[in-house]
């Protein structure tokens, strides 16, 4: 690997979800393997798991949460487009099957994400030092095609005539005339991805995770079905960059965590996404000259196994939350070996807020 100092974010997503997980990732925090936690505000320990976030000042992020449990905002009742049977969200692949299909109301997904933020600052007293999605969902564009700056200025309706060039008799110079009104050309409708970025910037909140990583495509060890949705999210997620960058929002040079997910963690893996995101990232040029201080995100969710009825989001644990993997990525993140391999790598460990 290229000698580059690597400034590293480690997040431990789910925080909220459940004591036990909870109880891991203050451990992580407290050994120097974590950076940071995302909140998850409509989780079942929640309260207790800002408690801990205020008590250790671990710095604490919103993992906003559309697709998993029970909505926040008391406005969402049962007939809301975001709420399916008993009274909670769509799930992971349920929110995206109705997005497709245009049934998503987006000033729903603008109400309940204000309405998670309100409550990130009841209970840590303090605006998040980032936002990211459960499950990916931030990312994810409105029911049309996403269309680049230029072509959104392009299909924008004109607000004056509508200017034809005909030529003039006699040979002259070619003047434009009015034929009438532009017609309205359809737009699509922004996304969640925009709607998201609207709503952090009017918290403040400054930074975000787009979650692209360099040589997914060559992660063979991926499970077929966790890697077309892992390549799905980056999908959306390259796409999102534009959209974000318009909003005013920043992210890590570089993202890893597709590919080390539960029982897919390991020290050589972690090492070896960290290489192939600073050599995404580094120029020919930079790497001659010795590589320049890059930034990057590594996404975790470590813990220990959850147990019913006090975990989860309304709904009881998932059958991943309740896998011997969280502990298996908790066990990872503290093995010494990683940690070494950080300092032979001049890799320096940080949090959002300090970028």
């Amino acid at each position: 690997m290229n000698e580059s100092r690597v400034r590293l974010v480690v997040t431990g997503d789910d925080f909220g979800y459940c004591p036990l997980r909870d109880q891991g990732m203050v451990e992580a925090f407290l050994a120097g393997a974590l950076t940071g936690v995302s909140l998850l505000v409509n989780g079942a320990s929640a309260d207790t798991a800002a408690q801990l976030a205020r008590r250790h000042r671990i710095p604490a992020g919103l993992h906003a949460n559309l697709s998993e449990g029970r909505p926040v905002s008391p406005n969402l009742g049962s007939r809301a487009s975001l709420i399916g049977p008993g009274g909670f969200f769509l799930g992971k692949m349920g929110f995206r099957k109705a997005l497709a299909e245009g049934r998503v109301l987006l000033p729903e997904v603008r109400e309940e994400l204000r309405a998670q933020l309100s409550r990130f600052l009841e209970l840590l007293g303090q605006e998040p030092t980032h936002v990211d999605g459960h499950q990916h969902v931030h990312v994810l564009p409105g029911r049309g095609p996403s269309l680049k700056r230029e072509e959104r200025e392009l299909a924008s309706p004109s607000p004056g005539l509508l200017g034809v060039w005909e030529d003039r008799p006699g040979g002259g110079p070619s003047v434009q005339v009015s034929r009438g009104r532009a017609p309205a050309v359809p737009i699509p409708s922004p996304g969640v991805r925009q709607v998201f970025g609207e709503v952090l910037r009017e918290h403040g909140v400054r930074y975000t995770r787009v979650p692209v990583e360099a040589g997914l495509h060559r992660c063979e060890w991926l499970e077929p079905q966790l890697r077309a949705f892992a390549l799905a999210v980056e999908e959306d997620a390259q796409a999102a960059k534009e959209e974000f960058e318009e909003l005013g929002l920043r992210w890590p040079d570089a993202y890893i965590g597709l590919s080390t997910m539960g029982k897919d963690m390991s020290v050589s893996r972690i090492e070896a996404a960290i290489e192939q995101a600073v050599g995404s990232v580094l120029s020919p040029e930079d790497a001659l000259q010795g590589g320049r201080a890059i930034t990057m995100e590594l996404m975790t969710h470590p813990g220990y196994p959850s147990v019913s009825p006090t975990s989860g989001c309304g709904e009881g644990p998932d059958a991943f939350s309740q896998s011997w993997e969280r502990l298996h990525e908790l066990q990872t993140l503290l093995d010494p070996a990683l940690h070494n391999s950080y300092q032979e790598r001049s890799i320096k460990l940080c949090a959002f807020k300090d970028l």
